[in-house]
């Protein structure tokens, strides 16, 4: 496990709390047009809230992750770019998790 200096934990955890701050912003924001917009606050509450739901069998025929879904809304090429977005997105559920129980272990606390 890499180890870190208090300076370097206290860098990181502001950088994570600007981070998360702006991705609460991006919920909230209405600047793309529509089917973009929708895309990037579904994903980024997917970032705060991590879930593994889009990738059910029961959800998986109108989620992003399906590419066929993503082409019928974005079109060829960027519906398969946001799909493959979508999936490396809920890669990082795992990683979060991970994480986390290092964090935790290390005793590095973090934003609320």
């Amino acid at each position: 496990m890499l180890e870190y200096q208090e300076s370097e934990v206290d860098l990181l955890l502001e950088r994570e709390e600007l981070a998360d701050g702006r991705i609460q912003e991006m919920l909230s924001e209405h600047i793309l047009p529509e089917p973009y917009g929708a895309y990037f606050r579904k994903e980024a509450s997917g970032i705060l809230h991590p879930s593994y739901e889009a990738a059910l069998p029961e959800n998986y025929e109108t989620s992003y992750l399906n590419p066929a879904y993503a082409v019928s809304l974005f079109g060829g090429e960027m519906g398969r770019l946001l799909s493959f977005l979508s999936y490396e997105l809920l890669n990082m559920a795992a990683f979060q998790a991970e994480n986390s129980y290092y964090r935790a272990k290390a005793g590095i606390g973090g934003p609320s």
